[in-house]
């Protein structure tokens, strides 16, 4: 079974497999994602919109003509009301972060909790039958794969 397992085979990842994972508590997760949102609305007005989510991004170093903020409303308004509450962006977050999980989880095919540079190689290599690897990534491929052997890439990283 192993690589081959179907999708309809594998566990369910829940939030508590990424705390685990993470080494962080729900309260300090909590904290996180607060200060995060508080980033964003940095004039502290309970919610995010298009041009605050602009601004944070920038702040960020994300390219402004890039539709991040458009996208990043769209998916997160669970409402369509134009506005991000907190309730909204925490969710979005979560999603995110299990998706971020199963991932990981994916790459990590030896089930060590670390993904080596074989690993990522190899997911890289598969990826690339469906995307186009660029010049940049392939450089930090190779990059990665001159790196000593005790390199590897955990979750919370």
């Amino acid at each position: 079974m192993g690589a081959n397992r179907r999708k309809s085979e594998e566990p369910e990842v829940t939030m508590d497999h990424v705390l685990l994972a993470s080494g962080e508590s729900a309260p300090q997760r909590e904290a996180r994602i607060r200060a995060l949102f508080g980033f964003f609305d940095a004039q502290g007005r309970g919610y995010l919109d298009h041009a605050l989510i602009e601004r944070g991004l920038a702040a960020l170093g994300m390219p402004s003509e890039s539709d991040y903020a458009r996208d990043l409303l769209g998916a997160c308004d669970a409402d369509k009301d134009g506005r991000v509450e907190y309730g909204e962006f925490k969710r979005y977050m979560e999603e995110k972060e299990v998706e971020l999980y199963r991932i990981f989880q994916a790459i990590d095919v030896e089930h060590s909790g670390c993904i080596s540079p074989e690993e990522l190689w190899h997911a890289l290599v598969r990826a690339g039958e469906q995307y186009t690897l660029n010049a940049s990534t392939c450089f930090w491929i190779v990059v990665l794969r001159q790196r000593p052997a005790f390199w590897f890439c955990l979750f919370w990283e």
